[in-house]
């Protein structure tokens, strides 16, 4: 029998949340992973990066809130 894989939210770090002084100076090397995947997903939708990022910025990384604000944009 396989045992399932369980993991802990709270033992997978810090979370990447970008401060006001570097919001609008990113780069693709200075996102996590994570943070390139969702952006990668709103680009996939049809958003700009630029716009993906602002959105996702204004939103605390909340993914959903960010498509949100993008399509009532």
């Amino acid at each position: 029998m396989e045992k399932a894989l369980t993991i802990n939210p709270l033992s997978l770090g810090n979370v990447y949340t970008p401060s006001v002084s570097h919001a609008n100076s990113f780069t693709h090397s200075s996102l996590p992973p994570s943070s390139l995947q969702v952006v990668g997903r709103l680009k996939d939708m049809g958003f700009s990066e630029a716009a993906a990022r602002k959105a996702l910025e204004d939103s605390n990384w909340d993914e959903t809130a960010a498509v949100n604000a993008l399509l009532s944009s």
